[in-house]
């Protein structure tokens, strides 16, 4: 098996490629024939088939490598979640608040001129609780007792790309029953 990884796909991907390029150029190649769009078909099928063959062959080294160890010995129970903005404590305890932000190096700006209005204040913090490998809340509103506060505009780009997507595909619709 490490015979067909390390030399038998790379030798029948690399003549794919060769065959694809010359196709290109204006070789004729019998069954295949001639052209860009063919050769460059026939180059990326090369292409595809040498990236497989190398990941196929990486999966088979980890497998060789990992066979019989326990699973135990791999696994970690607990991880600590870091947050690139600000983390909350509540009851339950530590909750990753998440500043994202679709207007370039929004987050960057926050956390230099505006993370310091919040820190070691009590807070209230409005957003989308989102459970990944630890719980998030997306922000969308934060407030202290002392009047600072943040907002999130995630939530209001989400609802313009959404409604800009549903008016396409009226003016799509609308369009093909006129014709």
């Amino acid at each position: 098996l490490h015979a067909f990884f390390v030399r038998g796909v790379p030798v029948v991907a690399w003549a794919l490629i060769g065959v694809g390029f010359a196709m290109m150029v204006g070789v004729r190649v019998p069954v295949f024939g001639t052209g860009l769009i063919g050769g460059l078909w026939l180059a990326f099928i090369g292409w595809f088939l040498n990236n497989a063959a190398v990941m196929g062959y990486q999966q088979l080294l980890i497998q060789e490598a990992l066979q019989g160890l326990p699973i135990a010995r791999l696994m970690q129970t607990g991880f600590d979640v870091v947050s690139p903005d600000m983390v909350v404590q509540d009851e339950s305890g530590f909750v990753p608040v998440l500043y994202a932000n679709r207007i370039p190096f929004a987050r960057t700006f926050f956390g230099l001129y505006r993370i310091h209005d919040f820190m070691g204040r009590d807070v209230v913090a409005r957003g989308w609780y989102l459970r990944r490998p630890g719980p998030v809340v997306e922000l969308r509103e934060v407030r202290t007792s002392d009047g600072h506060f943040a907002r999130g505009y995630t939530w209001l780009f989400r609802y313009i790309g959404s409604s800009l997507v549903i008016l396409a595909g009226f003016i799509v619709l609308i369009a093909s029953l006129r014709h």
